[in-house]
């Protein structure tokens, strides 16, 4: 894979410390090196999502986990789901396009991806604490049965947006011949 247009390679200068050896010098393309990390990056987001996938599946189908009552085998209810996603997603899509205008692709793509982050983090807390049997119950059955569609959503509407990103960004860098 060669990135070699008119932009100057990045120069990394040795140096050393009294516990690590001294790196010879080399020189790295940006345009390389900005797609090598958005690779890594998205690779990251597809395995966070792989994790995010089989616990929100296991919560949904489930006709309990734990303490948390789930729907169990519903087509009904999955049905519902899956439905849900399309809207969830233009609206994503919509606040995506919003926050592209006014800040520009860096800030959107750290934004969506912070979000994004964040929510499956609140989210995993949440369960955590309603599958907790050494504390009260603090949400009724039909509570839980919600918050287990609206992570179901949430993660099948956010794994489109984020992953399109990444391939955007791949795209405006690499010329046709290079990627």
């Amino acid at each position: 894979l060669s990135l070699s247009h008119a932009v100057p390679p990045i120069n990394v200068a040795s140096g050393g410390s009294s516990f690590l050896p001294a790196l010879p010098e080399f020189s790295v393309d940006p345009r390389l090196a900005s797609v090598s990390l958005m690779a890594l990056s998205m690779a990251l987001h597809y395995l966070g999502y792989e994790f995010a996938r089989s616990a929100t599946v296991a919560l949904f189908t489930s006709s309990r986990t734990g303490r948390t009552p789930g729907w169990g085998r519903s087509s009904a209810a999955l049905g519902a789901a899956m439905a849900a996603v399309c809207p969830l997603s233009a609206i994503f899509l919509s606040g995506y396009s919003r926050l592209l205008a006014e800040c520009g692709p860096r800030v959107a793509l750290r934004a969506t991806s912070g979000a994004c982050a964040a929510v499956l983090a609140a989210a995993a807390a949440l369960v955590g604490r309603l599958s907790n049997a050494s504390l009260p119950p603090p949400a009724s059955p039909s509570t839980c049965r919600a918050l287990a569609a609206a992570l179901f959503v949430f993660r099948e509407s956010y794994v489109q947006l984020v992953g399109t990103q990444h391939w955007s960004f791949m795209g405006s860098v690499l010329t046709p011949a290079e990627g």
